[in-house]
């Protein structure tokens, strides 16, 4: 009860970007993106990922079960 759909999402993106199953992905994107930035902005952006996720609703944050 009391959690939203972007609640959750925000949860997920951070547990899933500190698990080890996506390191070599997430380097390889780091080192890929670094390569191509063209100024100081576009690097630190390039080191900032993100997971990009989404749902197909919204959960009802007053359902318990």
């Amino acid at each position: 009860m009391g959690v939203t759909s972007a609640g959750l999402i925000r949860t997920l993106q951070k547990s899933l970007l500190k698990s080890p199953v996506f390191q070599d992905s997430l380097q390889a994107t780091r080192e890929a993106r670094a390569e191509q930035a063209y100024n100081d902005k576009a690097k630190r952006k390039a080191m900032n990922l993100e997971l990009k996720m989404g749902h197909g609703g919204t959960l009802d944050p007053m359902a318990s079960q």
